[in-house]
C-alpha cells in the first residue's frame, strides 16, 4: 500500500515516474480512494455555488438534489467540474480547479498522482464515473450545523488496442 498525503508538484512527478512501471503491469491493481466536497461549518467550507446546467455524463446518482435542495445542486455542479477534468485526464486543469474553487476533496493528491501517471499515456486509458451521491440533502435553508459530504466512484481502464 501507498499512502499519499501532502504532495508538491515536484514530488507528484517523482512518485508518478516510480509508479508508472507498476501501472503498466496488468497484474497490478491501483485503488485510489477519495470523498469529494465536504460542505458545512465543521469543514470550514460553505460556498454557495450556482447550480449551473451541466453536461450529463450519465453518472448514476447525479441530478437528485433538484430545486428543493439548491445548496446540494451547487455542490454537485462544483464536484462535476472536478469530475469532468478527471475524466478528461487534465491534471493541470484539475490543479487549477482545486486552487480556484478550494473544493475540499480529501483525496485530491492521490487523484493528482493518478492524473500525472496518465499524462504520459494519453489515449491508452479511460476514466469514467460509476456513481455519485451526497450524504445529506440540505433543503433550501441549511442550518448552522448542517453538513454534507459527496462521494463519487470511478474506474480507470485500459483502452483496448485497435485490431489490425
Amino acid at each position: 500500500p501507498v499512502v499519499v498525503g501532502r504532495l508538491s508538484q515536484q514530488a507528484c512527478a517523482l512518485f508518478a515516474r516510480h509508479l508508472e512501471p507498476l501501472f503498466d503491469d496488468p497484474n497490478t491493481l491501483f485503488v485510489i480512494s477519495s470523498d469529494f466536497c465536504h460542505w458545512g461549518a465543521r469543514f470550514r467550507y460553505q460556498p454557495l455555488v450556482d447550480a449551473r446546467p451541466t453536461p450529463n455524463f450519465g453518472v448514476p446518482g447525479m441530478g437528485l438534489a433538484g430545486c428543493a435542495n439548491p445548496v446540494n445542486a451547487g455542490i454537485e455542479a462544483l464536484d462535476l467540474r472536478g469530475i469532468d477534468l478527471i475524466c478528461r485526464q487534465d491534471g493541470k486543469g484539475f490543479l487549477q480547479y482545486l486552487e480556484a474553487e478550494g473544493n475540499t476533496i480529501c483525496g485530491q493528491n492521490p487523484i493528482r498522482l493518478l492524473l500525472k501517471v496518465l499524462a504520459n499515456r494519453q489515449g491508452h486509458f479511460s476514466v469514467r464515473f460509476l456513481h455519485y451521491s451526497q450524504s445529506r440533502l440540505l433543503g433550501t435553508m441549511p442550518g448552522p450545523n448542517d453538513s454534507s459530504v459527496s462521494y463519487a466512484a470511478a474506474i480507470c481502464e485500459a483502452v483496448p488496442a485497435p485490431i489490425r
